[in-house]
């Protein structure tokens, strides 16, 4: 990968994955990956891990809510 290239990472199952036992394969990736990124977490559901994780992001993220009835 070229320094110069953007990097995007992209985890879908977001909520799974910050709520089961994940927490050191994702320190894993995120030690191995640009600090100057564009990370993408993709969930079906909104949990409080994940509003808890847009109250800490360093950059106001957007939130996609889309409600069934």
């Amino acid at each position: 990968m070229n320094k110069q290239s953007p990097f995007i990472k992209v985890l879908d199952e977001a909520d799974r994955l910050l709520e089961d036992n994940f927490g050191d394969q994702l320190q894993t990736i995120f030690n191995k990956i640009p600090k100057k990124r564009q990370t993408l977490l993709f969930s079906a559901t909104i949990t409080d891990t994940i509003k808890k994780l847009q109250e800490v992001s360093t950059t106001k993220p957007h939130i996609f809510e889309y409600q069934t009835e």
